[in-house]
């Protein structure tokens, strides 16, 4: 879990000299130069001293120190006030020979699951494609258990909305989860059977400071996309005139829904603890620690039922072979977490509130499949681009779902092949070399570096692509059902409904695919601290110094941070 950006880029930084200078000591043990005089090493200091605030005190605040003139000297081309980013720049060149990629005609020897995923770039390119009728989104809503204009208030179904089978349905039709993940695993002790795996929301550990402008600034811009979809909605159910007073802005109810929903929002994302150690569970353990919270606050709502969430959740998934009297049925990878969104729904009291939370995240996915103009609102309020465009946004889309067919692009390119190896080594240099820190630490006990010693050595790592994504079986079973027809809305629906199948499947296999990063556009490397276990993916490959010294600094800083 990552903490302040402040604080992560101040231990960074600190984590980065100590592993930098072992590194460069195991690679020129046999070499009698001790300082780097190459036009590549002065050019990576001066990136370096270009960043340096002289002007700070480094032992009041690191941060500033080492990368607080990083603004002055990268800022963004484009007129955002974001600065540019060694991550975001590298991103950004993903992004175009994914487009390069996405554009090429099919050959013969790819894998279909690649054909797949150009021509539903192209549909989302596709005018034609787009509807424009919104209440094509009545159908999915109403087997959520949603209307199509719950903001009315005579729509309010308070007493009779099922939240829990509601919470278990959303995913499957959008991709989105609103509270926890869920999904599922290979048994510890009984390889015949699947364990169920819950913890909080990933997107919580990337949750918006709401004190900073940037916050507010989005919150204006969700709050105008969420008025536009509901005056949208509100005509299609409701005389013109009606719906014209309602939206206004100086409407109480209007504002306090708006206001309200985005409230819950933020505070769903600051549920985000510190990692507590997993616990194995069985569903009677589950429902009572849950029930006894409802009992602690007195709650008047309705206990939340794991066990229809859970049975509506795998509905249909006949590979799944559960058993939630085992002891081990269950793995809870944030417990804390979990507790505390079950707390915060109790405490809340206010179904009224969920019901408005989910509707606007299914209809906040799925609209913009049907709609132009909403789809082009949220491309622009998803993007860090000050103008961005279409092809922008259906890059974003296509990247999310056809992340493995995308990937593939690899597995056949030379100089990727080539970095793979290159990236192989380094990790193992970076292993040593921290080795050698923790041997070497003088202020470690020595129970302590031995156990520091273990954890390293039981550490697992994935690097980049796996060599599977060369198995065009494999590849294609992944999207087998996913199928494009003229309808854009249709398509998108439809592989929703056959995600959480692709994505349980993967679980049953034995080659760890899930485990490398699915999202071509991701270059930051990440530590998985439960798992013990260090994320390295494909998109870092880019990067020039697999086969050039330059840039050595940027590179061990993208493996540590």
């Amino acid at each position: 879990m990552r903490g302040p950006l402040s604080t992560r880029v101040s231990t960074l930084a600190i984590i980065f000299f100590s592993v930098s200078s072992s590194f460069l000591l195991v690679s020129s043990q046999n070499s009698t130069k001790k300082v780097c005089e190459t036009k590549e090493c002065l050019s990576a200091a001066q990136n370096l001293k270009e960043s340096i605030d002289f002007e700070a005190d480094p032992c009041d605040d690191f941060y500033q120190y080492a990368c607080g003139n990083w603004p002055n000297v990268h800022k963004n081309e484009n007129g955002s006030d974001i600065p540019q980013s060694t991550l975001l720049l590298r991103k950004n060149e993903i992004n175009a020979e994914i487009v390069d990629f996405l554009k090429q005609n099919n050959t013969k020897d790819e894998p279909n699951a690649v054909h797949k995923a150009r021509k539903f770039f192209w549909l989302c390119l596709n005018e034609a494609a787009y509807s424009n009728k919104l209440d094509l989104i009545e159908p999915q809503l109403k087997e959520i258990g949603l209307s199509l204009v719950p903001f009315l208030t005579e729509e309010i179904t308070n007493k009779t909305f099922d939240y829990t089978t509601a919470l278990a349905k959303a995913p499957k039709l959008t991709g989105i989860n609103v509270l926890f993940d869920i999904t599922m695993d290979l048994h510890p002790f009984n390889q015949t059977l699947n364990k169920i795996v819950l913890s909080n929301l990933k997107e919580t550990s990337n949750s918006l400071n709401t004190t900073s402008p940037m916050a507010s600034e989005e919150k204006i811009s969700e709050a105008k996309f969420m008025a536009d979809i509901m005056q949208k909605l509100c005509v299609l159910r409701r005389p013109t005139d009606f719906c014209t007073r309602w939206i206004a802005p100086d409407n109480k109810a209007r504002n306090d829904t708006i206001k309200n929903i985005l409230k819950q929002q933020d505070e769903i994302k600051q549920i985000n603890l510190e990692p507590s150690a997993p616990v194995l569970i069985t569903l009677k353990e589950l429902q009572n620690l849950t029930d006894s919270i409802a009992i602690e606050v007195n709650t008047t709502i309705s206990k939340f039922n794991w066990t229809r969430y859970i049975e509506e959740t795998f509905a249909g998934l006949e590979f799944v072979k559960l058993n939630l009297k085992d002891p081990a049925s269950i793995k809870i990878s944030t417990p804390d977490s979990i507790k505390e969104i079950i707390r915060y729904i109790y405490e809340k009291n206010n179904l009224r509130l969920i019901e408005l939370g989910l509707w606007w995240k299914v209809a906040s996915e799925l609209l913009p499949a049907i709609d132009l103009t909403i789809r082009d609102i949220k491309n622009k309020l998803n993007s860090l681009e000050v103008t961005p465009t279409v092809e922008s946004g259906c890059i974003q889309k296509t990247r999310s779902i056809f992340g493995w067919a995308i990937n593939y692009s690899y597995t056949t390119n030379e100089k990727y092949i080539k970095a793979k190896t290159t990236i192989g080594r380094m990790f193992a240099h970076i292993r040593e070399s921290l080795k050698q820190i923790i041997e070497n630490a003088f202020w470690m006990d020595e129970k302590t570096r031995q156990r520091a010693l273990k954890k390293l050595q039981l550490m697992k790592s994935y690097l980049v692509y796996p060599s599977v994504l060369n198995e065009t079986t494999l590849l294609n079973e992944l999207y087998k059902d996913v199928k494009i027809t003229a309808n854009f809305y249709e398509t998108l629906v439809s592989i929703h409904e056959n995600d959480l199948r692709r994505i349980l499947s993967m679980k049953n296999q034995t080659n760890n695919l899930e485990k490398i990063e699915i999202d071509p556009s991701r270059v930051n490397a990440l530590y998985d601290t439960p798992e013990n276990t260090m994320i390295i993916p494909a998109g870092i490959l880019g990067v020039s110094i697999y086969t050039n010294s330059l840039r050595l600094v940027r590179m061990l800083i993208l493996i540590i941070y």
